[in-house]
């Protein structure tokens, strides 16, 4: 069996057991195949899926995706858990807010920080700089508040924390702020 063929019949084998895996960079390119195979799952039943994430996070509007989708999911009935293992990076942390139940193994990283850029062309005008930081303004606000409802903190609370700086967690100390449900041996 080629090496291809190999890769397929696993990937084949982990979709007929529900099981995904979410360990790259949050692009539009990636979370595409995550998309397809989460609709698919949907579509075909209301069993629980797992998820394994291990992710630097990435774009953020790629991850508002994946993150809507595995929150519909969830809405539809259908269990979600997510498995962290490795690093829950910025929009990764976004996303593992909309699984029905989150865990980490013990020896996980989390970070949290702010939008650090969207990408703008760099021949714009003063205005559209102007709307480039309104909007990462309301990005951070609006991804403080996905934290937060999960965690049970005020939005207030996740902005003062990632202010001008990375904000690193252990699994523990994760499961203390709230970003996780448990954490596993």
């Amino acid at each position: 069996m080629k090496c291809r063929d190999l890769s397929d019949a696993i990937w084949a084998e982990h979709l007929k057991n529900r099981l995904l895996f979410i360990d790259n960079e949050i692009t539009q390119e990636t979370v595409h195949a995550h998309l397809n195979d989460l609709f698919y799952l949907a579509a075909k039943g209301s069993q629980p899926i797992r998820i394994i994430m291990s992710s630097p996070g990435g774009e953020v509007y790629a991850g508002l995706a994946l993150y809507n989708t595995i929150l519909d999911i969830t809405r539809r009935g259908i269990p979600v858990t997510i498995d962290v293992m490795g690093l829950a990076a910025s929009m990764a942390v976004e996303i593992l807010q909309a699984g029905t139940h989150r865990q980490a193994y013990k020896y996980t990283r989390f970070l949290l920080h702010e939008i650090s850029e969207i990408k703008v062309l760099s021949e714009e005008t003063a205005t559209q700089a102007e709307e480039h930081v309104a909007e990462l303004v309301k990005l951070n606000r609006m991804l403080a508040e996905i934290v937060a409802g999960r965690a049970g903190k005020k939005p207030e609370e996740v902005l003062a924390l990632i202010k001008k700086k990375d904000y690193y967690m252990s699994a523990e100390e994760a499961k203390k702020f709230g970003i996780i449900d448990s954490v596993l041996s």
